[in-house]
């Protein structure tokens, strides 16, 4: 079955972002500066608002 173009598209933006990326371990993630921590729970908690 052929895929819509789009499909292909997105794809292959899913693919260069996978290409590009690392996996986290629990270590790095505990590490993160404290104004990263508190921005990332902020746009969290107000995504809901969005």
């Amino acid at each position: 079955m052929r895929q819509p173009l789009a499909d292909n598209g997105q794809r292959q933006v899913e693919d260069n972002y996978r290409l590009m990326s690392h996996e986290l371990t629990l270590e790095e993630w505990a590490c993160r500066p404290l104004p990263k921590r508190y921005l990332d729970n902020v746009m969290r908690l107000t995504s809901a608002l969005q």
